[in-house]
């Protein structure tokens, strides 16, 4: 694949990036069912620099953060697809459960998530203050599968707070007097 940087080569690239001019862009995660929501938020990361580099995370790593039935897509399938979205210059590997090594070998002037995340709180924000960059987050314009299927779990979970809640309230207020088919309120 002619846009992969080897891990041991991003230094290197990230330099020469830099000497060229060009404003980084730097993002990563598993991609692992890529949809309408991932493309949207790479070509929106796009946007914000010269050149884009994605790093997309190990079958292991993912493993490790996400879930042992995870990835659905081997590692080598992920970088193919994510490197040939016209938004992405560049691709690599994360073997890492969080991305500093990376971060602090390219020295990306922009180092982007996309998502709920408040760029203030991320890990890595500090270290880009280092050499001048910054966080910066792209909040997801599409709903889909991956993320529905994620928040299901939670707003069950919620349904079955609300429902016990009401259970006790129901049980706090007392016996309930029901009318008798015949119409008549037992005393």
């Amino acid at each position: 694949m002619a846009n992969f940087i080897e891990p041991g080569e991003l230094a290197a690239w990230g330099r020469e990036q830099r000497a060229m001019g060009r404003r980084i862009g730097f993002t990563c995660g598993a991609f692992d069912l890529l949809h309408a929501g991932h493309v949207d938020y790479l070509e929106r990361a796009r946007g914000l620099c010269d050149t884009l580099i994605v790093a997309v995370n190990t079958d292991a790593s993912i493993r490790q953060y996400k879930s042992p039935l995870r990835p659905i897509q081997p590692q080598d399938q992920r970088l193919r697809v994510v490197g040939a979205l016209r938004a992405v210059d560049a691709v690599t590997l994360l073997d890492h459960p969080r991305p500093l090594p990376l971060i602090e070998q390219i020295r990306p002037h922009l180092y982007i998530k996309g998502g709920d995340y408040d760029a203030a709180k991320l890990r890595s924000a500090k270290a880009l203050e280092a050499w001048g960059g910054q966080a910066v987050v792209i909040p997801v314009e599409f709903d889909h599968a991956d993320h529905r299927a994620r928040r299901a779990p939670v707003a069950a979970r919620r349904a079955g707070e609300a429902a016990a809640a009401g259970r006790a309230r129901h049980r706090a207020s007392g016996p309930r007097r029901h009318a008798d088919p015949a119409g008549s309120v037992p005393a």
